[in-house]
């Protein structure tokens, strides 16, 4: 344990908890990165150029759900 402005903190839990985060973190990734991709494919099979997909999909993301970047 360690002082931080008069409390105690464990800093191995908070470690501990990062690790077990980690794993989940990576499978997110994989998902989102997926979910990217079917949303590019999609926005070119639509009629849009791959730059513009690929725009779209930079500024927006998937989960714009057709609303425009504020």
């Amino acid at each position: 344990m360690r002082l931080v402005n008069g409390k105690k903190q464990d800093i191995g839990n908070q470690v501990d908890a990062v690790k077990e985060a980690v794993p989940l973190q990576m499978e997110l990734y994989v998902e989102f990165a997926k979910l990217q991709k079917a949303y590019f494919d999609e926005l070119v099979q639509a009629g849009f150029s791959e730059s513009q997909a690929l725009h779209i999909v930079s500024v927006q993301g998937p989960l714009a759900n057709g609303q425009p970047s504020q």
